[in-house]
């Protein structure tokens, strides 16, 4: 989900080592990424560059302020789908002015396949949410996409629907 570019290659493995521990997506694809961090250092300050903004932190600094000051600012970040906005920094899906929190594994659902509109693999989708399992459930995750289905249905009444061809799971539009 996010792509970090960093020349200071120590800074770029702490920032990214402290988003795996937030539990924010991190990606090395910029295909695949939301969002596209360029951080460099100019004149004692750190300089953080996306989405045609920009915000300046003195070094040295806290890593949790810098975390602070960024998530404030893309946390606003959303995508528009079906007449809803996924802000996907938040977990969270809004339709209608209705607003709901995602849990973790419905969120990462989502993400998925949000992020890959053609289709993913359900093996693929199942590995990427349970990537310890050694025993491959595919109900497990089907019970979780009609988990996510009702809840979003109940929580803001979005009804969002899925199709399935020869294993690739895509959101029908």
């Amino acid at each position: 989900m996010i792509k970090i570019n960093c020349d200071e290659k120590f800074i770029e493995k702490s920032i990214k080592d402290t988003f795996i521990q937030k539990k924010f997506f991190t990606t090395e694809n910029e295909i695949a990424s939301f969002l596209n961090i360029n951080i460099s250092i100019h004149n004692e300050n750190l300089i953080s560059e996306f989405n045609n903004d920009k915000f300046v932190i003195k070094v040295p600094f806290h890593l949790e302020t810098y975390l602070s000051l960024l998530f404030e600012k893309i946390s606003s970040l959303y995508l528009a789908i079906d007449g809803t906005k996924y802000f996907p920094f938040q977990q969270c899906v809004e339709k209608n002015n209705k607003k709901t929190k995602l849990g973790e594994i419905h969120h990462k659902i989502f993400y998925y396949l949000v992020f890959k509109n053609n289709g993913i693999d359900k093996t693929l989708l199942y590995s990427l949410i349970w990537p310890n399992e050694k025993v491959l459930q595919i109900n497990k995750l089907d019970t979780h996409l009609t988990n996510l289905k009702k809840y979003l249905k109940e929580q803001i009444e979005y009804e969002i629907t899925f199709s399935s061809t020869k294993g690739i799971i895509k959101i029908k539009n």
